[in-house]
């Protein structure tokens, strides 16, 4: 994540001239940079117990990828998901 997170801010200098300016944004900063470039994109589990997740039944022992990277870039979760955004108002909300 750490490796992701130094490419992010050195593709992106204006943002690193922000954080260097004003250390308070830093936490916030981490938090984007989870969301935004997290290092893990995937989780493979198996269900325990059958479940329903909105319109789909899941029996147990079935195989699951959960993507928490495309969670990560919901548009109806984060506006502009694939902008990298440090003053984002909702950037822990991230799966990572």
């Amino acid at each position: 994540a750490s490796a992701n997170a130094f490419k992010l801010l050195l593709e992106n200098r204006p943002v690193w001239e922000e954080i260097c300016a004003d250390p308070s944004l830093i936490p916030n900063a981490v938090e984007e940079c989870l969301r935004h470039s997290g290092s893990v994109a995937a989780w493979r589990r198996v269900a325990t117990t059958d479940t329903r997740i909105g319109d789909v039944d899941i029996p147990a022992g079935a195989k699951l990828l959960v993507v928490n990277a495309s969670a990560n870039h919901d548009e109806r979760h984060f506006d502009r998901p694939d902008e990298f955004d440090i003053r984002r108002p909702n950037s822990s909300d991230h799966l990572t």
